[in-house]
């Protein structure tokens, strides 16, 4: 006797997923992407942000103990001596550029190599990193998180021409993400100062 079944079982689904299943987990990933992109970026612009206030203020203590060590202010008539005003890295021509990193690259030397100042001490040990000016020569200064070079302005007169109260002689600024001040030696939004 043969029989031929016309089975009335409901056939049996293979394991796996459905197209249906694998779009909709697809989708879910995308809309909890996409709402958590702009969390990230936030953070990661604060964590930038205190990276540099952190750096500013490391930068402005080094200049303090330096003037608390040897009296003087870490600066050359040769190499630019003290700045008048901030120097935006846009507006500034060639030779106000050329002449700001050639300032900043003799500071650094001052607090990063203890043969270069007179008490033979380190008084900022701190990543310098080798900015170009318009003629292709490169000065090893710090630069912030965002690639500007920090800006440093000293009181070389001792009568706080620059506003610095409790005595510190410098003040140190990150002209922030956009690389620019706000208006001539105005900060902008975004720029990052030492306290004072």
């Amino acid at each position: 006797m043969t029989s031929t079944s016309t089975s009335t079982e409901p056939r049996r689904r293979t394991r796996g997923f459905s197209l249906v299943e694998i779009l909709a987990v697809v989708a879910v990933i995308a809309i909890l992407t996409a709402l958590l992109l702009p969390a990230v970026a936030n953070l990661l612009d604060k964590a930038e942000q205190s990276k540099t206030r952190t750096e500013v203020n490391l930068i402005a203590t080094a200049i303090n103990r330096y003037f608390q060590e040897t009296g003087d202010l870490p600066v050359s008539g040769d190499h630019g001596g003290c700045q008048s005003g901030w120097i935006d890295r846009e507006r500034a021509n060639n030779n106000q550029r050329r002449t700001e990193l050639r300032r900043l690259e003799y500071l650094y030397q001052q607090l990063t190599i203890p043969a270069s100042n007179r008490v033979h001490k380190v008084f900022l040990e701190f990543p310098l990193t080798p900015v170009e000016d318009d003629w292709g020569v490169e000065y090893l200064v710090a630069v912030d998180p965002y690639g500007n070079p920090y800006m440093v302005i000293m009181d070389c007169t001792g009568n706080n021409a620059i506003g610095a109260s409790r005595g510190i002689p410098a003040i140190v600024r990150s002209l922030g993400k956009d690389g620019r001040l706000q208006d001539d030696n105005v900060a902008g939004k975004d720029d990052i100062s030492s306290r004072h």
